[in-house]
């Protein structure tokens, strides 16, 4: 059985380092499945999820932009930032959904608002919906790595 060597980095520490047999990405342009032997190629990732599978089990976490360069003997993942959906405070992100919508709805109407702040808004709104998503649907099933 072939493996990838599959490394997952943000600027504060490295979260994933290990062989695994399949990877799949949540892309700019849509989501990607890596195998061993994929053509090289480099691509932007949203606010979304890395799966992968090693050991017969599935590990998964939140990525929150990045660039990931694919060889075909390794992935590696650059992230702006990492979470695991156990570790997400869930009532927190419920907040700052809350927050973001609030800020994106009366910034509509205020001539004063930046579009910075729009800009601001809208990845913290994003953010927070996929905090939500991913504590809802892989917490119970957090992997070990």
């Amino acid at each position: 059985m072939e493996f990838l060597k599959l490394v997952i980095l943000s600027p504060d520490k490295k979260h994933v380092d290990l062989p695994v047999k399949s990877v799949v990405l949540e892309t700019e342009s849509g989501i990607i499945e890596i195998f061993p032997g994929h053509v090289p190629l480099i691509t932007t990732l949203t606010y979304g999820f890395v799966f992968y599978t090693y050991q017969d089990m599935t590990g998964f976490l939140c990525v929150f932009g990045g660039v990931s360069e694919i060889f075909p003997e390794s992935v590696l993942v650059f992230a702006d930032s990492v979470e695991f959906p156990a570790k997400i405070d869930v009532e927190r992100a419920k907040k700052s959904l809350d927050r973001a919508e609030n800020r994106l709805n009366n910034g509509k109407n205020d001539p004063h608002n930046h579009l910075i702040d729009v800009m601001r808004a809208e990845s913290a709104y994003k953010r927070a919906k996929k905090r939500i998503e991913a504590h809802e649907k892989f917490s119970s099933k957090e992997s070990s790595k």
